[in-house]
């Protein structure tokens, strides 16, 4: 699904689903909860939730393997250091990536970070993460980009025990360049401070360029938050059409409090027929998630339901899970 929604200068719209991986290291998004509550509720543990990805080799496995099927060639540096890795030998994962990282190399940069980060075979070491991180940024790696513009967010860039508010502009600057390259938790993230923040038509309508950019890719969070604003004439022309289109997108990829909302749009009848049902259905799915609202909304739907109406219920959120 593309959206009627101008995008800001230099971007495209994405098929769904699209991925772009950088230097060799996995960069799948990061689908941050930083937005379904206030910044000051989330900051604290955005580092320790939010930044752990997976590794994966410098040199793409495919094309390793299809050299190494023509001409034998010696193991690099950073597939030894990945190697290490996996076999959870960090200790000389960290002397192998330090090595290449002291000369430049900004993907051994980057992981060197994701070492300190997640405190593999050392102490966790925010400060240290975010050295490395912001090397790999200003060398054009578009996850250290990421990832320090929520060390900015979170206010993990400050000295060792010295308190910081969340460096809202610092990270803005560092979440347009990634946004820019294409990583849809970016623009998601950029979209939706932008969107809080806005003061002007041109600023709604910035916003939800870079929420429409991440929704094409397939963004749940994205779809959900965007689905909103047409639902509200947000930076947007109301079409609750487009938006139930996207709230039924972030819900068929299990978006917890997507499917709560359609679940209450189901039960009250709001902009679509009145559906127990079909409430209950996707009550179900978005409770197996945890979410407190929809397992509130499920037990009040369940007191009210009979026994043949609970079964179909519990056959149509097979359904849907399956879709």
């Amino acid at each position: 699904m593309t959206f009627n929604v101008k995008l800001p200068s230099g971007f495209r719209s994405l098929k769904t689903g699209e991925r772009t991986q950088y230097g060799g290291v996995a960069t799948g998004d990061l689908h941050s909860e930083y937005f379904l509550t206030a910044l000051p509720l989330r900051v604290s543990k955005i580092l320790s939730i939010g930044v752990s990805l997976s590794l994966v080799l410098f040199m793409t496995l495919t094309a390793f393997a299809a050299e190494a099927s023509e001409t034998p060639s010696a193991i690099t540096p950073s597939e030894q250091a990945y190697s290490a890795y996996q076999k959870g030998d960090f200790e000389a994962a960290r002397t192998l990536w330090r090595q290449l990282a002291t000369r430049g190399d900004a993907a051994a940069q980057y992981n060197l970070g994701l070492i300190y980060s997640e405190g593999r075979g050392v102490p966790r070491n925010p400060q240290a993460a975010i050295k490395w991180w912001r090397l790999a940024a200003e060398n054009g790696y578009v996850q250290a980009q990421h990832n320090l513009a929520l060390a900015y967010l979170g206010g993990e860039t400050a000295l060792p025990g010295v308190a910081e508010e969340p460096r809202v502009d610092a990270a803005l600057v560092w979440l347009r360049k990634a946004a820019k390259h294409r990583l849809a938790s970016s623009r998601y993230i950029l979209g939706s401070i932008l969107l809080d923040r806005a003061s002007s038509a041109a600023d709604n309508a910035e916003a939800t360029g870079f929420l429409a950019a991440a929704a094409d890719q397939g963004h749940a969070e994205a779809q959900f938050r965007l689905a909103r604003c047409f639902f509200e004439g947000q930076g947007v022309d109301v079409d609750r059409r487009e938006g139930l289109a996207l709230f039924l997108k972030a819900a068929g990829s299990g978006y917890a409090p997507a499917q709560d909302r359609l679940a209450a749009m189901y039960q009250t009848g709001e902009f679509v027929p009145a559906d127990t049902i079909e409430a209950l259905a996707w009550a179900n799915l978005a409770s197996a998630s945890g979410l407190v609202p929809a397992m509130e909304r499920r037990k009040a739907l369940l007191d009210h339901m009979s026994a043949s109406e609970i079964g179909i219920a519990e056959i149509r959120s097979s359904e849907l899970s399956s879709q």
